[in-house]
């Protein structure tokens, strides 16, 4: 069992060391950085959630506390307490800590009828062609988009316990899909979150996770190798910076 909680585990230099000597001998110093680091920096979603007071009564997010996995499924525990700070943390492979999840808990008003959520990115990002570089990631501004998965839970899948909101990890939808061999994008800019949520006669929640698509940044930086966006003194320092580019939206089925 892999449990990680707020104890700062030791890294495990031999393994990333043995990793970034057989990257140095094959694929050039450059590279280096971003085998031994691979990071995100923490991502800001302010306002991620239209707010509409026909649809919505109040929107809280939770932080990441602990993740489990036990004979290959995995819980998250999220901070039963809300948080201010809107952001889904640091994604790290150098670290193997997997606590980069943030939890949305969306308050619905009674009355509504048959509900649907919905997520509208703001541009596709692959308009010039599916592959990673007809990207701009420096005009593009590192779209959230291409790497981030939201899950659907339903209230009655997150279980109350003590002071956390405890789920177990489903599969998310991404804006982004990739060919079998993982090297091919494609993208689908509006993203259905979850099927027909019915009417209730009182108010009530629904939940979402935001969680990396790691499959992605692995192709992403793989196929950025040598580009300076991706491996500046600063991103291998601090990891690469992502801009929020969608919108979550609750509407009438």
């Amino acid at each position: 069992m892999a449990i990680y909680g707020r104890k700062k585990r030791k890294i495990e230099v031999l393994a990333a060391g043995a990793l970034g000597l057989f990257t140095v001998a094959t694929l050039g110093v450059s590279s280096y950085a971003w085998f031994a680091v691979n990071r995100t920096a923490s991502v800001e979603v302010q306002n991620i959630v239209a707010e509409s007071s026909e649809f919505i009564r109040s929107v809280t997010y939770h932080h990441i506390y602990q993740t489990t996995t036990v004979d290959g499924v995995t819980n998250f525990s999220f901070n039963a307490g809300p948080t201010s700070e809107l952001i889904i943390p640091t994604y790290s492979r150098a670290t193997e800590d997997p606590r980069h999840q943030l939890l949305i808990e969306v308050e619905l008003n009674s009355g509504l009828g048959d509900v649907v959520a919905k997520a509208y990115a703001k541009n596709n990002i692959l308009e010039k062609g599916n592959a990673w570089s007809s990207i701009d990631w420096a005009e593009n501004g590192n779209p959230l988009s291409s790497i981030v998965t939201i899950a659907y839970i339903p209230a009655e899948n997150v279980r109350h316990e003590g002071e956390f909101l405890n789920i177990t990890k489903v599969q998310g939808d991404s804006f982004i899909t990739l060919s079998d061999d993982g090297t091919t994008p494609s993208y689908q800019q509006n993203l259905d979150l979850n099927g027909v949520i019915p009417n209730h006669d009182d108010h009530f929640s629904v939940y979402y996770v935001l969680d990396y698509n790691v499959d992605v940044i692995e192709s992403i930086y793989s196929a950025n190798i040598g580009n300076p966006v991706f491996e500046s003194f600063e991103v291998t320092e601090n990891g690469l910076k992502f801009a929020c580019d969608f919108k979550i939206a609750m509407e009438n089925a």
